[in-house]
């Protein structure tokens, strides 16, 4: 859905559509795109539908940042920088972009988890993964009260823009999310519990278990957290001396 939002301070929800501000259909939105009128036009984005693959990059202190941003978005999804939609602002002496690849199609939770991956974390501040939600997505060359400075297009066709009005020819982005391997705790015990077995053995610990009881506690207590049965190790620690003296 497409609304003419004048101020952000009166767009108010109200049944499925907004207080204060009148839907424009695509079909008038996209003549006046390409025209660059302005009648104040955002995307209402619905967090519950696919899109076109796209994001929102804010706060960027030169275009040499930018560049770095997009060699990442072009080797994540194979694309070259002609099949990047873009649209720019210049907000005092920070670069803004609007961008879409109309090629390829997916969900929010896809987009926010690629964009949430540890090679995006030095640009954490400027790839805006908050877009990826219920929210207003304003269009190119729009203002609002509290956005004067427009988005101006600088590749594409203003209709890449429409992020949720997708052609049936659009390709599905396939997309695996990668965990991180996660560690064995039950090998890590197992190792831990032998060392622990060996001290005991070799009367290691003696030293320990007959000193004061801060030596006691200590080594206790990291017995404990050895395994899961690191319990019957302390007892058995706890026992060295009163065994040895009996």
């Amino acid at each position: 859905m497409i609304y003419s939002v004048k101020t952000d301070a009166c767009a108010k929800k109200e049944g499925n559509g907004w207080k204060n501000c009148p839907l424009i259909s695509s079909e008038e939105a996209i003549p006046n795109l390409k025209n660059g009128v302005n009648k104040n036009m955002n995307l209402r984005l619905e967090d519950d539908k696919e899109c076109l693959v796209f994001g929102d990059i804010d706060h960027c202190p030169d275009e040499a940042t930018a560049n770095k941003i997009y060699e990442l978005i072009r080797d994540e999804f194979k694309v070259d920088d002609n099949d990047i939609s873009k649209s720019f602002c210049k907000k005092n002496n920070e670069y803004s972009y609007h961008w879409t690849i109309p090629s390829l199609k997916t969900d929010f939770k896809t987009l926010k988890n690629i964009f949430n991956q540890d090679k995006y974390k030095d640009f954490e501040n400027m790839v805006d993964t908050s877009i990826y939600s219920n929210h207003l997505f304003r269009l190119p060359y729009q203002t609002a009260k509290e956005k004067p400075l427009i988005h101006n297009i600088i590749n594409g066709k203003p209709e890449d823009i429409l992020v949720q009005h997708i052609p049936e020819d659009t390709q599905l982005f396939n997309y695996e999310v990668k965990h991180e391997p996660k560690e064995n705790k039950d090998e890590d015990y197992e190792k831990n519990n032998n060392k622990i077995i060996q001290l005991l053995d070799l009367n290691l610990l003696d030293k320990k278990a007959k000193g004061n009881w801060d030596d006691w506690a200590e080594v206790g207590m990291a017995m404990k957290s050895s395994n899961p049965n690191g319990i019957d190790n302390f007892i058995r620690f706890s026992n060295t001396h009163y065994l040895r003296n009996a």
